[in-house]
């Protein structure tokens, strides 16, 4: 690192020729832009995945805190949370290698990306799970998303030469219906997947008390 810039100049003493007025000042000037750069590095790989470069888990619960706080002031508006599992996808890792799941979990994220709107939110949990968070004001719209998201991610990948087909799974869990808290909100998505799980996966199924 470069060594700080210094600046030096003197300043004079009082006499009658300068009234007791200041003219001249000492100032150390140091850059600081790699450095800042380099916690802005770190703060981003604490808070988002490598491989997708989705926020991770850390950013998930404080960023759902923050949206239903907002919700809360308008009674007739839902978030909808969207637990994802890939079905096959040790299957692919076994069959093709972890560098072939690699580059399909980033052609995953690319097509779930695709499939929700600007300001809606994907995070990677890890592996091949997923959670979104779905801005929805009118609960017809909640399972138009999921079905939608299901049928997108039951269709062929092409990756590196390797056709790749797999089905999801997904959990869904509403905001305020079936929970009022962020913690509550994930627990009922994840039981609500893996419910989808034991009844043959490949399907959406909505949180039920």
């Amino acid at each position: 690192m470069e060594k700080p810039l210094i600046k030096v100049t003197i300043k004079k003493r009082n006499n009658s020729l300068f009234n007791g007025n200041i003219t001249h000042y000492v100032s150390i000037q140091n850059d600081i832009t790699e450095q800042k750069a380099l916690e802005n590095k770190l703060h981003f790989e604490a808070t988002h995945d490598s491989l997708t470069g989705l926020p991770n888990r850390a950013m998930l619960l404080n960023e759902l805190n923050k949206v239903i706080e907002k919700k809360q002031r308008k009674s007739d508006d839902f978030i909808t949370l969207l637990f994802l599992d890939c079905d096959n996808f040790k299957q692919i890792n076994d069959e093709y290698g972890h560098h072939i799941g690699d580059e399909f979990l980033k052609a995953y994220t690319k097509r779930l990306k695709s499939c929700v709107r600007k300001d809606d939110r994907i995070y990677r949990l890890g592996g091949d799970e997923f959670i979104l968070i779905i801005n929805a004001t009118k609960g017809r719209e909640i399972e138009q998303i999921a079905r939608r998201i299901h049928t997108s991610l039951q269709q062929s990948w092409n990756v590196r030469g390797c056709c790749l087909r797999t089905t999801p799974t997904i959990g869904v869990s509403i905001y305020p219906k079936d929970e009022e808290s962020a913690t509550s909100l994930l627990k009922n998505a994840d039981n609500a997947l893996y419910k989808g799980k034991r009844e043959g996966e490949n399907n959406y199924i909505l949180y039920q008390t």
